[in-house]
């Protein structure tokens, strides 16, 4: 089997809007914020490239939750009603859905390629090649749509990770909305990277006899990639939680409350408080060190 046509058209759409976005940030941008201009070369390339990955991620999370959950392609009475298997179920909407997916992380990776550089990462760079096998995989065979597009959800957390970048990039580390999306990050992140990776896992245990009613290169593409998928994005959620809980506590040591310093002939008196005649030094003043020699 080859690749559809309407697969084809939805990358090559993808594609050429990717295209667009990227270059239209890189002209518009600098016109309307200053910030922009004051970057670094690597970094307005990297802000670039993060439109056109939070318009792919939104586009993907709600076609995969369409797909999954509303349309009926994937629909267990339909499946059995027709004795087909869920593992070969497949439709033009969602050979769609993936060829988009495919159009952008093509776009995506030669960006990288092209700004190595600035902006290279080989966690990255592992990640879209083994999602690109996976989705040529998927509309080579025709099989395996469903593990394809569960597995695409999972770009929902992409928004909140490029929102990060870009607040920070705009010198909003300390606002309400960076720890209100840096909350979000590590919320969909569990949710929609790990705990829904392992309810894949477990469907796959269910229903394994059926994995292989896949052809042997679609199948080991099952098998393979989930994993290598999985194994990232724990990696990045140990970074992530990480990073999130060192922002708590420079958030939570920012409401400590600070020490009130008083200055009385010398004497400085932390928070007001005046020594009394029999304690003349407490724990409660420091003696300037001009006035401890005076005296």
């Amino acid at each position: 089997m080859i690749i559809s046509a309407t697969a084809i058209a939805a990358g090559f759409c993808t594609t050429l809007t990717c295209t667009a976005t990227y270059c239209c940030s890189e002209n518009i941008t600098p016109h309307i914020s200053s910030s922009y201009a004051r970057m670094k070369r690597s970094e307005q390339r990297d802000w670039d490239s993060r439109l056109p990955s939070t318009l792919h991620a939104v586009a993907i999370t709600l076609a995969s939750v369409y797909a999954l959950g509303i349309a009926d392609t994937f629909d267990s009475n339909r499946l059995a009603k027709t004795g087909d298997s869920v593992m070969l179920a497949n439709s033009q909407f969602t050979e769609a859905a993936i060829g988009m997916s495919l159009g952008y992380f093509l776009c995506d990776v030669v960006v990288i390629a092209r700004n190595w550089a600035e902006m290279g990462s080989a966690a990255i760079m592992v990640h879209h090649l083994v999602a690109t096998m996976s989705l040529v995989g998927a509309l080579v065979t025709g099989q395996g749509h469903g593990y394809t597009l569960l597995l695409l959800a999972t770009e929902l957390t992409t928004p909140f990770i490029n929102a990060r970048w870009q607040l920070d990039a705009l010198g909003l580390r300390q606002s309400r909305a960076y720890m209100a999306n840096a909350v979000a990050i590590v919320v969909s992140w569990a949710l929609g990277r790990i705990v829904l990776s392992l309810g894949m896992f477990y469907h796959m245990f269910v229903h394994w006899r059926e994995l292989f009613l896949i052809d042997r290169p679609g199948r080991d593409l099952v098998f393979l990639v989930p994993p290598i998928l999985f194994a990232l994005n724990v990696f990045w959620f140990i970074k992530i939680c990480k990073g999130f809980s060192k922002a708590v506590k420079e958030s939570m040591s920012k409401l400590e409350p600070k020490e009130k310093k008083v200055e009385d002939n010398g004497w400085v008196h932390v928070n007001g408080k005046v020594p009394s005649e029999k304690q003349p030094y407490s724990s409660n003043l420091r003696q300037r060190p001009e006035a401890a020699a005076a005296t």
